[in-house]
């Protein structure tokens, strides 16, 4: 059997969170990372945890920057989709996604900021928007797989490092905008052919050393110095075109270019000889020179393209629109005039609208800070006051809570409902518990004098009475003693043991007790009838006693009589 695991979140969302006050991202199971929402990124959250997972990368319309190192070192990283509502591409946001194959920059972008795509090897080919006007150092450094790259007619200067080390670079067309090239900026790439328009007037140190593929490379009028090292071990350099307009050679600007066999120069041998070499150059000044060579175009009216709005005006600055000639690539540019179309903030209430008062709101132009002024209906809403009771609801009636609007004095008054909360006397007994019955206390409401009744339980208590001996138990030689509560005539028994004949109770028959018979006979002791001495005294059982009885206790005081038998 073959088992396949698969995770629970192979389609779904991994992880999802904020990156920005109006942004979202989330990331699913295939590896798509996905933004959406509105404004600027302001971080990047999935960095620290699923870098290594993020495959492809959309961000949705809205989004306005790449946050700075957004994407840096996402190795597994081959695809992104950038918005044309992106303006700005921070610092390295994608470098070292060594497997990013393409990416579109969207025309709306106006700055690439240091590393952006710095050691993206995979990456074949790049195209800069005519509207970057702002591009920072080591953009596309050691990008080994780029083999194009287009630069905008927007670009005044390209800044050092941006293509160093891009050894698939074949060629490149330096647009007749840029007026400065700075250090390293081809350093080690693959160029085989540079031309350098007559726009420039500065290249910067080591620009095109260690390009061992180049071949051949143009300077036209504009720039005064090759600078240091400017080709520096180019070993393939076979020849060098170089305008007029060079007064300088600085140091070893053609050391290391071994094959360098011919200099075309614009200019007469006795110019040529004017001009300082420094230090370093013995493969240029080995080479055969070629005087008045033509180096720049010839000669001709500039025939100028539609032309392309490098700069949008705004209502706050004026705009820029670029113009390139179509025979020698050099341009010009036009202002284009601020615009009046503002763009407007959501504005914010600066006074709100009362129920007496219009209201006002001020918008801000986000670009040029100028304001504009709405005004707000008055408001149809009261600004009620807490309320207060002016008629306190009772158990009899309703009452009444009164509003008043804070802004015009109007009010308005609500229904309280009938409260079921009566106001209870402490209660009077109206029927006493007694042992045999609950009673009842009744409660009178002192507001509408509504009563309630509580049952008060049975007390439990009896009240009995001193009792009465009743029947006795004489098989268990027992008196018995009935009770009767005076309440419920409830009754209870007691039994009282007593021994025949033991009439004073000492635990033996003597003359004494016979005595004692005799005198309850005639009347001279009160013995209860039945109760235990009364029933000493009854020796012959026949409830009364009697002279006969007195005789009998006495016989059995001097053994005649067997007082068991009595009971017999």
């Amino acid at each position: 059997m073959l088992l396949c695991l698969v995770p629970a979140h192979a389609s779904g969302t991994v992880d999802s969170g904020a990156c920005g006050d109006g942004l979202t991202w989330t990331l699913d199971g295939n590896g798509l990372l996905t933004v959406s929402g509105t404004g600027e990124m302001t971080s990047a959250p999935w960095k620290s945890q699923y870098k290594a997972k993020i495959t492809s990368v959309k961000i949705n319309k809205g989004a306005t920057n790449i946050y700075n190192s957004a994407f840096y070192d996402c190795a597994n990283l081959s695809s992104v989709s950038i918005p044309d509502s992106v303006t700005c591409i921070e610092a390295y946001a994608f470098a070292f996604c060594e497997k990013l194959k393409s990416v579109t920059i969207p025309n709306n972008v106006t700055r690439i900021e240091i590393g952006a795509f710095k050691f993206c090897k995979s990456l074949t080919h790049v195209a800069i928007p005519n509207r970057v006007t702002d591009v920072r150092p080591d953009v596309f450094y050691r990008c080994t797989g780029l083999t194009e790259a287009t630069l905008p007619v927007s670009m005044t200067i390209i800044p050092s490092g941006m293509f160093q080390f891009c050894t698939s670079l074949k060629s490149i067309t330096i647009p007749g905008s840029v007026t400065e090239i700075r250090a390293n900026a081809f350093n080690g790439s693959g160029l085989t052919d540079v031309t350098i328009p007559g726009s420039v007037t500065k290249v910067e140190n080591s620009a095109f050393e260690d390009c061992k593929s180049l071949v051949s490379a143009t300077i036209r009028s504009g720039l005064t110095e090759i600078g240091t090292w400017m080709f520096n071990n180019c070993g393939g350099l076979k020849s060098v075109k170089i305008a007029k307009s060079v007064t300088t050679v600085g140091w070893e600007a053609f050391k290391g270019c071994t094959g360098l066999a011919d200099v075309y120069y614009a200019g007469s041998e006795a110019n040529w000889k004017a001009i300082t070499v420094k230090q370093g150059n013995a493969p240029l000044t080995a080479a055969k020179v070629h005087y008045n060579q033509k180096v720049d175009p010839p000669a001709h009216t500039h025939k100028w393209n539609a032309g392309e709005i490098t700069m949008l005006p705004t209502c706050a600055e004026t705009g820029v629109k670029t113009f390139t000639c179509t025979v020698c690539g050099a341009v010009k540019t036009e202002t284009l005039a601020k615009t009046n179309a503002h763009k407007w903030d959501a504005g914010r209430v600066y006074t709100e609208p009362t129920c007496i008062a219009a209201g006002l709101k001020i918008y801000t132009c986000t670009v040029c800070k100028a304001e504009k002024t709405e005004t707000l209906a008055k408001s149809k809403t009261h600004n009620w006051n807490q309320g207060i009771i002016t008629k306190p609801a009772t158990c009899g009636a309703d009452g009444v809570k009164t509003y008043t609007c804070i802004v015009c004095g109007t009010t308005k008054t609500e229904t309280i409902p009938k409260t079921n909360a009566h106001k209870w006397d402490a209660g009077k007994v109206t029927k006493a518990p007694t042992c045999g019955a609950d009673g009842v206390k009744t409660y009178t409401c002192s507001v509408c004098k509504s009563t309630k009744t509580e049952k008060l339980a049975k007390t439990g208590d009896h009240k009995w009475d001193k009792g009465v001996f009743t029947a006795p138990d004489r098989k268990n030689l027992s008196a018995v003693k009935t009770y009767t509560c005076s309440v419920c005539k409830q009754t209870k028994t007691e039994k009282y043991k007593y021994v025949p004949g033991d009439v004073d109770r000492d635990d033996h028959i003597s003359a004494a007790d016979a005595r004692l018979a005799l005198r309850r006979a005639v009347g001279l002791e009160t013995y209860e009838k039945n109760s235990p001495q009364f029933l000493s005294c009854d020796a012959d059982h026949d409830s009364n006693v009697s002279a006969s009885d007195a005789r009998m206790i006495l016989r059995a005081s001097v053994g005649l009589e067997d007082p068991k038998a009595w009971s017999k």
